[in-house]
């Protein structure tokens, strides 16, 4: 009678570990099922940056047909970017972006009709570029970059109160490198991953040259700029 009962208790607990296994120790399988839900699919990156574009030669342009004291000025600015990455980092990133921002020249100095005039300046640009992301395997610590593009802004200029509205145009181009946090925290880069979908996130540093398409019959914004900020790929 003894024997049939330690038989029956043994099926009992078959049939509990059958209908929950999580009671059961895990397996390989499972453990590697639980990584996989930590990668989720990649398909966009979004930056954001700081940075202080360098005017290398601004000219305060009272409308589209004449220009007057030419003049380097430095500026303060931020971006943000959305890039579309249609391959995941199967042959590196490819990316197809587009960015807007706003810059800003406040209190700046110009000589015109021989006279030091205070000039202030607001910039929207938007801008449309291609990417490529020296980027092959998961987690690569440091990554560099390439983009070229091109670029609208929306351009405000005022002169001693006196205003004037402009769109400008550029060919952008830029190289840079980020560095990859998940490298150095994967716990948390998964825990990220799991929670917000994130799936990696970068510090990044480049620099960014713009030369204007049209340097006679429109202000001139050609500037180069060396540009800091974050990097979320998701």
């Amino acid at each position: 009678r003894g024997e049939s009962m330690r038989i029956q208790i043994l099926i009992i607990i078959g049939l509990v570990a059958m209908a929950f296994p999580s009671f059961a120790a895990p397996d390989a399988s499972t453990e590697e099922n639980s990584k996989a839900r930590y990668e989720s699919p990649l398909t966009f990156g979004l930056d954001l940056e700081y940075y202080a574009p360098v005017y290398k030669q601004y000219s305060y342009a009272v409308d589209s047909a004449g220009k007057s004291g030419i003049s380097s000025m430095t500026g303060k600015a931020a971006q943000i970017s959305l890039e579309w990455l249609p391959f995941g980092n199967r042959i590196g990133k490819l990316g197809v972006g587009i960015s807007s921002g706003y810059a800003m020249i406040s209190d700046g100095k110009i000589v015109q009709d021989s006279e030091e005039k205070t000039v202030s300046l607001s910039v929207v640009p938007s801008s449309l570029f291609l990417s490529y992301r020296f980027d092959y395997f998961k987690n690569q610590p440091l990554v560099p970059f390439i983009k070229l593009g091109g670029s609208a802004s929306w351009v405000r200029q005022s002169i001693d109160g006196a205003d004037s509205f402009q769109m400008a145009y550029g060919i952008d181009m830029a190289v840079g490198g980020e560095f990859c946090l998940n490298s150095i925290e994967p716990k948390a880069g998964r825990e990220f991953d799991s929670r917000f979908g994130v799936n990696g996130t970068y510090l990044i540093a480049e620099y960014l040259n713009s030369d204007p398409m049209n340097k006679t019959t429109a202000v001139n914004l050609a500037y180069s700029a060396f540009r800091f900020g974050m990097r979320f790929e998701f």
